[in-house]
């Protein structure tokens, strides 16, 4: 009996110098918010008014309810960012952002090319000169964290 409590114990402990051991290891981890609505109030407007423009068409050319919310909705989706806070995440494998139900990460070994910008850092899995590279990548925007952004990414990101 004495012996299984002791055991139990051990166990307890490995446990919680497992969790220590992964809170020192996640230390490499910055996260942070940007919400461009409030940041920029009239892109949150302009995504509302025009939700509420193709809803009304929804409704007045098709004339049914439900027309009026699938555009609604349509426009609201695909122009979450001026709606939703972004939350990013640069750790040890790569670089992440979410935005409501949208995750869109990258690895630090798919990384070809960084374009550092005045509002952001724009991390590429493609080479210079590609057209497709404005729909491809990660963009991080520094919101109140510049300096450790781009800390961040010169400590993971070596040029291929």
């Amino acid at each position: 009996m004495n012996f299984s409590t002791i055991g139990d114990n051990e166990r307890i402990e490995i446990k919680v110098s497992e969790v220590i051991a992964s809170i020192e290891h996640d230390q490499s981890v910055l996260e942070w918010e940007v919400n461009v609505g409030r940041e920029e109030p009239k892109k949150r407007w302009a995504v509302l008014g025009a939700a509420s423009i193709a809803g009304l068409a929804g409704l007045l050319l098709l004339h049914h309810p439900l027309f009026a919310l699938v555009g609604f909705i349509a426009i609201i989706v695909s122009s979450a960012e001026a709606i939703l806070p972004l939350r990013y995440r640069l750790d040890s494998k790569g670089a992440g952002v979410k935005c409501g139900l949208s995750l869109t990460r990258i690895d630090w070994g798919s990384v070809r090319q960084v374009r550092e910008d005045l509002r952001g850092v724009k991390l590429s899995p493609l080479a210079d000169g590609n057209r497709l590279e404005p729909f491809r990548g990660v963009y991080l925007r520094y919101g109140k964290h510049k300096e450790g952004i781009l800390a961040k990414v010169r400590e993971h990101w070596t040029e291929a």
